[in-house]
């Protein structure tokens, strides 16, 4: 039992599988894996990660955050911005944001269990309510399209909505995203004026459309 244990440790590690009550189960492009799991994977990343997003936030801005498990430690920096209205999605993020003093709007609607989100139609009209100076946004897989994708149909309709609306678009994710799938694809490259990840391989660095790649240091998670 101990050795099986640390196994499916280290495979979880590697993003092969995720483990769960009694057992584990394969991350694959049909797999709504849950927040819980992405927040505990390459935290150290993701902090490094945001301290570049919140270079792109400026006080006053109106400022969407979707249920990106790598945005989170946003919730702590913005902090450091006056009078932001932030809204979001995210229940994670919501925990984040319990005692800013920035304003906070939550999208409300159906609840999804594996996402700690709410989406549905709902979502989306509050949404298109919405002007946006930057949106944040994350990515479950890129391999095989020439954009960021999602694994559910709900997400990439309400991503459609924000980039629409948004003047600044940040696209932030870990690097290994680039070669995982996922079922629909939200949006292109080119649509994002900045993609903050971790070290990219250098051909892709090239084939990516976006205005500008911001890589952070690469750090020993295993």
């Amino acid at each position: 039992m101990e050795t099986i244990r640390k196994d499916l440790e280290f495979l979880q590690r590697k993003g092969i599988l995720f483990r769960t009550h009694g057992g584990a189960v394969l991350r694959n492009s049909f797999t709504d894996v849950p927040i819980d799991v992405r927040t505990q994977e390459k935290i150290e990343i993701k902090k490094a990660i945001c301290m570049e997003v919140i270079n792109f936030i400026h006080d006053d801005d109106v400022v969407f955050v979707d249920p990106s498990s790598t945005a989170l430690p946003l919730g702590k920096l913005f902090s450091f911005r006056k009078n932001l209205l932030i809204i979001t999605n995210c229940f994670e993020m919501m925990n984040e944001l319990k005692e800013s003093r920035n304003e906070v709007v939550f999208l409300g609607g159906k609840y999804s269990r594996s996402g700690n989100r709410t989406e549905g139609q709902f979502v989306s009209d509050m949404a298109s309510r919405f002007s946006y100076d930057a949106a944040i946004f994350g990515t479950d897989g890129c391999l095989g399209f020439d954009g960021p994708g999602t694994q559910t149909e709900d997400a990439m309709f309400l991503n459609e909505i924000i980039l629409r609306r948004s003047k600044c678009k940040i696209l932030i994710t870990l690097a290994v995203k680039f070669e995982r799938t996922s079922r629909y694809q939200y949006g292109v490259f080119q649509d994002f004026d900045a993609l903050v990840t971790d070290k990219i391989d250098r051909d892709l660095n090239h084939k990516l459309k976006v205005g500008k790649i911001i890589e952070v240091n690469r750090f020993d998670t295993e």
